[in-house]
């Protein structure tokens, strides 16, 4: 828990930068990068966690890696400070908060849409645009796909769920019957 509000912080922290250097959707692209590496090599983690280690070795090797996949000097010097402080390990959840406080700064938000198989990609189009429309925002989709749901689609929009899938259509239909017996 302690956890979470720190790496908010430093989320809040860099989204503050980002925003004075108008910068805030290439940063959520520069961090999302630097941590999907790390994520990638867990020994990458390992040594820039590692106290034992020399600071100046670690920054170099964070602009190293930096380097490679085009991420900012900014970027670069949150990354040191999360080294700096021994915070390292909350990259992750650092990268997901950033993320979510640049979609809400930027008027995004993720959909998540379940359904049995992969549909046609013009179904996910119309999903989202009718979606954006009423919620007057940017949708991201993120597809699910779960074979138990047996057919027809749900579609998560934070806490708000809209189904339409068959597994619901019977329960409630089960509902109704009980009510009326």
């Amino acid at each position: 828990m302690i956890e979470g509000t720190i790496a908010i912080r430093y989320a809040r922290a860099l989204i503050d930068i980002a925003r004075g250097q108008n910068n805030v959707d290439a940063y959520r692209e520069q961090i999302k990068a630097f941590n999907e590496v790390c994520e990638q090599n867990k020994e990458l983690m390992a040594v820039l966690s590692n106290r034992l280690l020399a600071m100046k070795k670690r920054n170099n090797i964070i602009a190293e890696v930096a380097g490679k996949i085009n991420v900012s000097q900014d970027v670069q010097n949150f990354l040191k400070l999360l080294v700096l402080k021994g915070r390292m390990s909350l990259l992750p959840e650092v990268t997901h908060q950033y993320i979510q406080l640049a979609d809400l700064e930027m008027g995004r938000q993720k959909m998540i849409v379940t359904t049995a198989t992969e549909l046609d990609a013009s179904i996910y189009d119309e999903l989202q645009k009718y979606f954006s429309t009423k919620l007057n925002k940017t949708m991201i989709v993120e597809k699910k796909i779960k074979p138990e749901v047996l057919g027809g689609v749900s579609v998560q929009v934070g806490d708000r769920i809209f189904d339409s899938t068959i597994e619901r259509q019977l329960n409630d239909l089960k509902q109704s019957l009980v009510h009326r017996a």
